[in-house]
């Protein structure tokens, strides 16, 4: 129903919950070479983090760095820009049709689908104004391109510009605080009457606006098997004076995230990694090891240079045919990288 989703829902309501188990399903059902998740996560990594150990998240951003966002922007306008370019000259108009492609072709896809999930995004609407804009220009122009974007905040009053509704037409809403924040979303006043004694009970209006009630599951962990033979039973209705029986208590929070973090690290795992990845690792210090094997006999590792609007990252090499080096910078900056030259120079005899 997509190709775009925004999801609202007040503290306690089961939207993180409800992300978690949205992009699990995703990639229970597509391999890392056919999806791949950008997750931007405005709470510290609280509610997306445990997912970052899929081997299908290419990108967790975690903290309100805006360097950091406008280099993801960078990195993901230069992947548009490369998808355009490759649809073009294999003359197809959309992802679909590029799918079609690889299918008849029997070749795995180049480019996955790209799901960009941020949770509290009200947070870029606040801050960051410009970064949003842009992300409403990546949805657009995305839709061809195989590019989902997932919003969801905590307090939707305010947050959802008319970019916002022209580009997203499917709306989920758990229970929010007031019917005013209901009727904003959803255009009804339903999900304001939802009771919090229901986390991840919630309305979905879609693009043709049909209204669908629906309960999130919650992903607990691993399934524990009885003993054969043994029946067990539980309470369905909170009765009056009943108490749940201890087999049945909710796991912790802490308890929860440690066996979903344990879940996702089993299946990356499992799977292959991807080599796909938009938004590369930022710049570290590289080791003199990682010189390319096309690097001249005798040359030195500089250091790494990313030209993020071109979507680009490289070594920065130096031969002996570019002639002396100049450094300039505190002792404390030249002179590691002085040793680390040397260093080079006499490994390599």
């Amino acid at each position: 129903h997509g190709p775009h989703f925004l999801c609202a829902g007040t503290t306690g309501s089961g939207k993180s919950q409800l992300l978690r188990s949205l992009l699990w399903s995703t990639a229970l059902t597509y391999p890392p070479q056919r999806l791949s998740f950008v997750l931007i996560d405005f709470k510290g990594g609280a509610g997306l983090g445990p997912l970052a150990y899929l081997p299908h998240c290419v990108s967790l951003i975690s903290d309100l760095d805006a360097s950091q966002l406008m280099r993801t922007m960078k990195f993901l306008r230069a992947d548009l820009t490369h998808r355009k370019q490759v649809w073009k000259q294999l003359g197809v108009s959309s992802y679909d049709d590029y799918i079609d492609l690889c299918r008849n072709a029997r070749t795995a896809p180049d480019f996955p689908e790209l799901i960009i999930c941020i949770d509290e995004f009200r947070m870029l609407v606040d801050d960051y104004p410009d970064i949003m804009s842009e992300m409403m220009k990546i949805a657009t122009i995305g839709r061809s391109l195989g590019y989902h974007l997932v919003l969801a905040t905590q307090r939707p009053q305010g947050a959802i510009s008319p970019d916002i509704r022209a580009n997203i037409s499917t709306v989920m809403c758990l229970r929010v605080s007031s019917a005013q924040e209901s009727f904003n979303v959803l255009g009804s006043e339903e999900a304001s009457h939802i009771s919090a004694r229901f986390p991840g009970r919630g309305l979905l209006r879609s693009a043709d606006n049909e209204m669908v009630e629906f309960q999130a599951p919650l992903i607990t962990g691993l399934y524990r098997q009885e003993h054969q033979g043994r029946c067990r039973a539980r309470f369905v209705l909170d009765l009056p004076g009943s108490q749940e029986p201890t087999s049945c208590q909710a796991l912790s929070d802490a308890e929860l995230d440690a066996t979903n973090t344990a879940i996702y690290q089993a299946y990356r795992n499992a799977h292959q990694l991807p080599t796909y990845q938009p938004i590369p690792a930022s710049l570290s210090a590289p080791c003199h090891t990682d010189l390319p094997e096309s690097a001249a006999p005798f040359a030195l590792l500089l250091g790494q240079y990313e030209i993020a609007e071109l979507g680009f990252q490289a070594p920065f090499i130096w031969s002996a045919e570019d002639g002396p080096i100049l450094v300039q910078g505190g002792s404390n900056e030249w002179i590691p990288a002085l040793r680390a030259t040397l260093l080079q120079a006499l490994i390599q005899g």
